[in-house]
């Protein structure tokens, strides 16, 4: 099955606990689509979509390394605010 969410703004996760991250919002989004009826195994892939005037972060606040949780990054040249 694919789902595709309109929009889920998670943006970027410190590196150092990247791996917990990603697996917490898998679980959360699982939990969510079975509470909805539907019966997932997991989230195999996730894909992120920028606009060019909002990257991904690439540091946190606290200035440790980050990262998106998205698997495939995509960047949309053509966006605009609603």
């Amino acid at each position: 099955m694919v789902f595709i969410f309109e929009q889920l703004v998670w943006d970027s996760t410190n590196v150092h606990f990247y791996e917990k991250e990603k697996e917490r919002h898998n679980q959360e989004v699982s939990a969510a689509l079975e509470r909805a009826g539907y019966n997932v195994n997991g989230i195999d892939l996730w894909i992120g979509i920028y606009r060019p005037d909002r990257p991904f972060a690439s540091k946190m606040a606290s200035g440790d390394p980050a990262r998106p949780i998205a698997d495939i990054i995509i960047r949309n040249d053509l966006a605009k605010d609603k």
